[in-house]
Order: structure tokens, then C-alpha cells, then sequence
């Protein structure tokens, strides 16, 4: 994300909270700094985000656009979809969820996590896999 953009959305939230990490490889994302009230993705071409799953698992919501597999991994329990490029919408999720109006059951959103898991994915795909091989 470029600065400018970066500077425009931390004037427009006005909150001296916001940061933008640099991107990391090892289990401690949602870890720094403490645990985070909610995790904003605003991509426009993640195809499934797994960083989303990451903060999901860790009981926090996420605020992200409407694009790529993005919406696809979130009900209105664990995050709030808004249109692509909207920031005034992405702004009132945060606050939304920062207030605790949206969002705010914690445990709900680590049991929904639990949907993500690794092995129940893999044997899904096995069955689909063996289903097209009986055809």
C-alpha cells in the first residue's frame, strides 16, 4: 500500500491505533503489539486470503473488500464485507467493531475457524477426487 494512501485512510479513521505491518512469515502476525481489535484486509485480488483464516483463528474479526475469496470465508459474525475501495464504508466497520456493534463474540469466531481446518479440507478434496474417478 502506498503512503499516501496509507496517510489518507489513518487522517479519515482519525485513530492513533492504526498500523501497517510489513509482511511476515512465522505464526506471531496476531500476536505483536497484543491481541488486535479487528484486522482490516483491503485487497482487491487475494484470491483466498489465508491471513483472514489466520486472524479468525486468533478471535479476531476482519474488515475486507468484496473481492477475490475474501467474502466467501467470513459470515456476519466474524466480519464485516464492505464494496472494494469504499473507505468510508471500511471506516465505519472498524468502528463498528471497535465499539463492539458488530463482531464482538470472540469464542464464536475461533469455533468458526475451526470450518478451516487443515485435515477436514484435505479429506473433502479426497472424496471429491475419488467421486469424479468412479464416474
Amino acid at each position: 500500500m502506498n503512503e499516501k494512501i496509507k496517510q489518507r485512510f489513518c487522517q479519515q479513521l482519525g485513530d492513533e491505533r492504526v498500523r501497517f505491518e510489513e509482511p511476515m512469515c512465522d505464526h506471531t502476525t496476531f500476536r505483536i503489539g497484543g491481541p488486535a481489535e479487528v484486522f482490516v484486509m483491503p485487497t482487491r485480488e487475494e484470491n483466498y486470503p489465508t491471513v483472514n483464516m489466520e486472524a479468525i483463528a486468533c478471535g479476531t474479526p476482519v474488515v475486507t473488500f468484496d473481492t477475490g475469496g475474501s467474502p466467501e470465508m467470513l459470515d456476519d459474525k466474524t466480519g464485516i464485507v464492505v464494496d472494494a475501495n469504499d473507505i468510508e464504508a471500511t471506516k465505519k466497520a472498524i468502528k463498528d467493531i471497535c465499539e463492539k456493534k458488530r463482531c464482538n463474540d470472540e469464542e464464536y469466531i475461533v469455533a468458526y475457524s475451526k470450518n478451516f481446518d487443515m485435515k477436514k479440507r484435505f479429506a473433502e478434496y479426497i472424496e471429491l477426487y475419488a467421486n469424479v474417478l468412479e464416474e
